[in-house]
């Protein structure tokens, strides 16, 4: 019986260990690392669309400033002549990005996705306290 309830209370534990490391790092995965990430997620969005002549980056400040200085080599390493255009809207939220072109499109959002994992975590921690 003490086995069982060190058990319940381990896992108990560890539900709410995860939460809590998941709560400290999404601000900071935000802040430090959003517009690389959304940088990451913009180059295989182009590695997709790069047979396309025309692509559309909107992103916010950040991840436009880092990418002007690598769209050139992006536009050697297109099978074709490319053209991309990067518009810096700085309405979007710091870390995210829309890329378009003829057929497809990317959007991403880092604090989006993070606060989806927050969520999903509180989600499962709850089921899992009313499940034991």
């Amino acid at each position: 019986a003490q086995d069982t309830q060190q058990k319940t209370t381990s896992e108990r534990d560890i539900v709410e260990l995860f939460l809590g490391i998941a709560e400290r790092l999404v601000p900071e995965l935000i802040g430090s690392y959003g517009p690389a990430l959304a940088i990451d997620r913009i180059r295989h969005a182009v590695q997709q669309a790069r047979t396309d002549p025309a692509l559309t980056i909107r992103a916010c400040s950040d991840v436009i400033t880092a990418l002007e200085t690598e769209t050139p080599g992006w536009l050697t390493v297109a099978s074709r002549t490319a053209q991309i255009e990067l518009v810096s809207d700085p309405q979007m939220p710091r870390g995210t990005a829309q890329v378009q072109w003829n057929g497809g499109r990317l959007e991403y959002d880092i604090e989006a996705a993070c606060v989806t994992v927050l969520q999903s975590l509180a989600q499962a921690e709850k089921e899992y306290n009313e499940a034991t």
